[in-house]
């Protein structure tokens, strides 16, 4: 079993945002698409620095992934499971995501203000 501690990840609904593309064929175009928002990278950031110095061990397999919210935090809980559940997987701790067979997400008056508890066990 994995339990750690992060920063609260960042609503889903605030993650990524979206840009279209400009710019003339043969000059200096960019690209449009859905990118990560500056919050979520700061967010990663400081959440995958977090992880690293844990050095939590890691799941192979089919596991479930179990994710506490303070009591007071503002908006759903449910939009916070996907961005620590690929933190994770980015670092390594867990493989691919379809490898999750139940993830939760829940309020607890045992974390703090703007933290949250990630709990990652093997399924059986």
């Amino acid at each position: 079993m994995i339990r750690i501690e992060l920063p609260i990840p960042i609503s889903s609904n605030n993650a990524y945002v979206n840009r279209k593309p400009f710019g003339a064929t043969g000059s200096r175009t960019f690209r449009g698409g859905r990118f990560p928002s500056q919050e979520h990278k700061v967010w990663r950031k400081a959440a995958g620095y977090e992880l690293i110095a844990a050095k939590p061990a890691n799941i192979t397999g089919k596991y479930t992934f179990h994710i506490m919210l303070p009591m007071g935090m503002r908006g759903d809980v449910s939009n916070r499971i996907k961005l620590a559940e690929d933190l994770l997987v980015e670092h390594g701790i867990t493989p691919d995501d379809s490898n999750c067979v139940d993830a939760r997400a829940s309020r607890s008056e045992d974390v703090p203000k703007g933290r949250c508890i990630v709990i990652v066990e093997a399924a059986p």
